[in-house]
């Protein structure tokens, strides 16, 4: 079995602050990176990185793909959201949020999700989704998948007895 040990976990998913993080750390400037992403992921980091003096090669490691709509799998989700059979709906990045909208149009995406509770991972997310006018109802105060959890526990929590 091979594993990697990371030296760094950023503390929030989001693309910027990340070079920020990574400089307070251990000083990047002239520091060669190789940044291994997926086709979709913005310049930004690879931007930021340069800014802070990084020589940076950026590899496109793979790419996304939406599913078909006439998938079983992708009809059975259409008919649990339209039925109100699925209580939140989760996006942990911009590019799911995409994927989504490729499944179901853009019209028919929105209308089915503006039915149910929306989250959001952070703001990048949520401003993706509402640019296809999803509108997000919950974005949790740490960009994490643990904030993210954390805040949809926080949304769907009873109210405390008076």
């Amino acid at each position: 079995m091979h594993a990697l040990k990371a030296d760094v976990v950023i503390p929030e998913f989001r693309a910027e602050g990340i070079a920020e993080t990574l400089d307070a750390i251990r000083a990047i400037d002239g520091r060669r990176v190789l940044l291994v992403r997926p086709d979709h992921l913005r310049d930004v980091l690879a931007n930021d990185l340069a800014s802070h003096g990084a020589a940076v090669t950026d590899l496109v490691a793979y790419r996304t793909a939406p599913e078909s709509p006439d998938t079983p799998k992708a009809q059975e989700l259409y008919r649990m959201l339209l039925d109100g059979a699925i209580d939140a709906v989760m996006f942990t990045s911009p590019t799911g949020v995409r994927r989504f909208v490729d499944l179901f149009g853009r019209e028919q995406a929105a209308d089915l999700l503006n039915t149910t509770v929306v989250a959001s991972i952070g703001p990048v997310t949520a401003a993706a989704a509402a640019e296809f006018g999803i509108n997000t109802t919950i974005l949790p105060d740490t960009y994490t998948v643990d904030g993210l959890v954390n805040a949809l526990i926080g949304h769907f929590a009873p109210a405390p007895q008076a």
